[in-house]
């Protein structure tokens, strides 16, 4: 039997703000884990929904499952704290 999981096992707060998060796609067969990684990058202030959506569709067209509902909900919660408003003001300001 095989089992997948997709979670969010790192989330960095770079340079200037922007979120650097790994997601681990877990396979276990047979007693046997492997890991593959599947990266994404959030500006400051940026949609992670929409961010989300977009790494879930690639996810499933690769034949694994989504990221984890409570790991998203760690995701913003990071957000909100690293995205001051000074941090969003900054990132506009590069543009």
């Amino acid at each position: 039997m095989i089992t997948k999981q997709t979670i969010v096992d790192q989330i960095e707060v770079g340079a200037g703000g922007f979120l650097q998060v790994r997601c681990a796609l877990l396979g276990i067969e047979n007693d046997v884990e492997s890991r593959k990684y599947h990266r994404m990058t959030v500006k400051p202030g940026g949609d992670i929904d929409a961010v989300i959506a977009e790494v879930n569709t690639h996810l499933s067209s690769m034949g694994e499952l989504p990221v984890n509902v409570a790991d998203i909900v760690k995701v913003k919660n990071l957000a909100t704290a690293a995205w001051t408003p000074e941090v969003i003001a900054a990132y506009k300001a590069l543009k």
